[in-house]
């Protein structure tokens, strides 16, 4: 029987849709249920309500259940709900009395709010690695390609000439935001709810709480016992908003990539990013092809074999233009002039676009 049935009749559907899977997910909250257990059962001795060996055996119990729920062996039954009825009802088989009174001074609230935040706290700093280790990596790339050239796209279209180092440094940097605010998040979750009791402070018992938030790794605790509870979804929300940000980071990415591994999507000069790819499968160099030469650095010029430099489709370029870097940038300020509003799109091709 459920923990909080008083022998009423509860129809099996509304059952199993506000409990579904409650018992199987809470599996992830085990080990952070058992260190905040193992605090408050310390704290509990140092105060009296529990004997020093009472305490010492209830914490040697929780490393028990940690290690089975490592190995996959610590089980909830659907009728027990979650992992806090379930790590309550194996201390009393294995404590006794000690088993019961260590939920002396908690209330369920601070329980649960507690195990959360002690998940949150490592799900940040893993994710913070991940970003950072991502950053690192694309930074890698964009030094060793911080000079090979490739048309830069606005509203799908080219517009101006950069380099690949300059794309994809451009998501090293996004990914430095984006840890920064989740850092920025984690400073905020890194506080100690543990002893707000059900939402009123716990005004009984002489309870040490600062003791409590150095036993789980906290950097304080959470002062205000209405703001803990009210603080339950919050805080969740500000997390969620952050991982959003990496999310949008990395679909952007993966947007481009797509788009410049589609065949002729970077035109018949050959962008930076078509033709062949590194060993991670991101298109970062061009070799030759079209029946022409192309420098490595190449997909912005082609020469024939007196090195005239020609335009799109092998036509030569006009005079003045140059060749190179400087004479597609005047190229792609003559397209845009072609395209703007119909008008005449007739351009001085001695002036340099700046």
């Amino acid at each position: 029987m459920q923990l909080w049935n008083k022998g009423t009749d509860i129809n099996r559907e509304i059952l199993a849709f506000t409990v579904g899977d409650d018992h199987l997910l809470d599996l992830k909250l085990v080990p952070y249920d058992c260190v905040a257990s193992k605090a408050h059962a310390r704290m509990l001795g140092k105060i009296g309500v529990l004997t020093q060996e009472e305490a010492a055996k209830l914490c040697a119990c929780l490393d028990g259940i940690s290690a089975l729920a490592k190995q996959g062996r610590f089980t909830i039954a659907p009728e027990e709900e979650d992992c806090h009825t379930a790590i309550e009802n194996h201390l009393v088989r294995e404590c006794g009395e000690a088993g019961k009174r260590i939920h002396t001074a908690r209330s369920r609230n601070d329980q649960v709010l507690t195990a959360l935040r002690l998940y949150e706290k490592d799900a940040i700093a893993q994710a913070i690695g991940l970003i950072q280790a991502l950053a690192a990596r694309l930074r890698k790339k964009a030094d060793a390609h911080k000079d090979a050239p490739m048309p830069g796209y606005t509203h799908m279209r080219k517009a101006m000439p950069t380099t690949a180092g300059t794309w994809l440094s451009s998501f090293a940097d996004a990914l430095a935001d984006d840890a920064e605010l989740l850092a920025i998040v984690g400073v905020i979750v890194d506080k100690s709810p543990l002893g707000t009791g059900p939402g009123f402070g716990v005004p009984v018992f002489a309870i040490e709480r600062e003791m409590t938030a150095r036993e789980m790794g906290f950097a304080r605790v959470q002062e205000n016992p209405v703001y803990a509870q009210l603080s339950r979804g919050k805080l969740e929300a500000m997390l969620l908003s952050g991982l959003v940000q990496v999310m949008l980071t990395l679909n952007r990415l993966a947007s481009d990539l797509a788009l410049f591994s589609m065949q002729g999507y970077a035109g018949d000069e050959g962008a930076a990013l078509r033709g062949r790819r590194d060993r991670d499968g991101v298109p970062l160099d061009h070799g030759a092809g079209d029946g022409g030469n192309r420098d490595r650095r190449g997909a912005m010029r082609r020469s024939d074999d007196a090195g005239t430099v020609r335009d799109r489709g092998g036509v030569p370029a006009r005079e003045g233009a140059g060749g190179g870097v400087q004479g597609r940038v005047q190229d792609c300020g003559r397209e845009a002039l072609a395209h703007r509003g119909g008008k005449s799109a007739r351009v001085d091709a001695s002036r340099s676009v700046d």
